[in-house]
């Protein structure tokens, strides 16, 4: 009996120092690295076809609630495929209460979205196109305007097999063209890959102080600089958000439709973020 409760004792330290190792292992710090080649999903290839497809239906208004909104028009090229403003451009008659993220490099990411709440760029076009404040699309009506176009019936026949333009391929075309944005190439991935010369001596500083004394690369870390978790870091509130009402009113709008209680509706001023996230769990 003794000796079966030292095993016993011997098996439950050895869990725990495992439990230890394993969980200490998930909370180091990824080493900084280059950016390869992004994944691709098995169910969506890429193709030269469908990739200009995608590109087509990424800068179509014709995909918007009202045929005037396009990805584009928040993720603009000119603007690194982003939007500079602190609070972005929202569908007709609203104003958004986020800023629009870059899609450059998005392939890497496993989160979409500021609370995480899209695992894939196929998940995530849905939710930008459809969504009230940005696109307002409908899936019917998105597959009957392309369905008139003559372009777009016959790309989607050859890409995908479809006798009409089909909503869910929409999806699939656009997250092929948002593969393509990409940038794994720069001095810092040279650099990375063992070139000595892509950076300038004061380049090879800032690294250094990166990694050491400033130590950004607490949360700045692996190939894409980032950890992909959430922190609360009292960023304040953009001037815009403060004095334009129109973004209150639309914020308030998104606070009812995602089920808030009354309480937080009438009182809470700021984004609740990831209770959104929680709250469907």
């Amino acid at each position: 009996m003794k000796i079966m409760k030292k095993i016993a004792f011997v098996l439950i330290v050895g869990l725990v120092i495992l439990s230890y190792g394993t969980s200490a292992m998930a909370d180091k710090n990824a080493p900084l690295a280059a950016l390869g080649k992004p994944s691709i999903p098995a169910d969506n290839p890429q193709s030269a076809a469908k990739i200009e497809l995608g590109k087509l239906l990424f800068f179509d208004p014709r995909i918007g609630g009202d045929a005037s909104v396009s990805c584009a028009d928040c993720h603009m090229p000119s603007q690194g495929w982003g939007f500079n403003d602190p609070i972005s451009r929202g569908y007709p008659g609203a104003i958004h209460w986020r800023n629009s993220q870059t899609v450059v490099n998005s392939a890497y990411l496993g989160k979409l979205f500021w609370t995480g709440s899209a695992k894939s760029l196929e998940n995530q076009a849905p939710s930008a196109a459809l969504g009230a404040l940005s696109g307002n699309g409908e899936r019917d009506m998105i597959e009957a305007r392309l369905a008139f176009i003559p372009v777009y019936v016959k790309a989607f026949r050859e890409v995908f097999g479809d006798r009409w333009p089909r909503v869910n391929n929409v999806w699939r075309a656009m997250a092929s063209f948002e593969r393509t944005l990409i940038h794994n190439n720069t001095p810092f991935d040279k650099h990375m890959r063992g070139d000595k010369k892509a950076l300038s001596a004061q380049q090879k500083r800032g690294l250094k102080l990166f990694q050491g004394k400033a130590n950004c690369i607490e949360c700045h870390n692996g190939a894409q600089l980032t950890d992909q978790k959430y922190y609360n870091l009292g960023v304040p509130r953009a001037e815009e958000w403060l004095t334009r009402g129109l973004a209150q009113v639309t914020f308030r709008y998104q606070q009812y439709g995602k089920g808030t209680t009354e309480k937080m509706y009438r009182k809470v001023k700021d984004d609740a973020g990831l209770y959104y996230r929680t709250k469907e769990n």
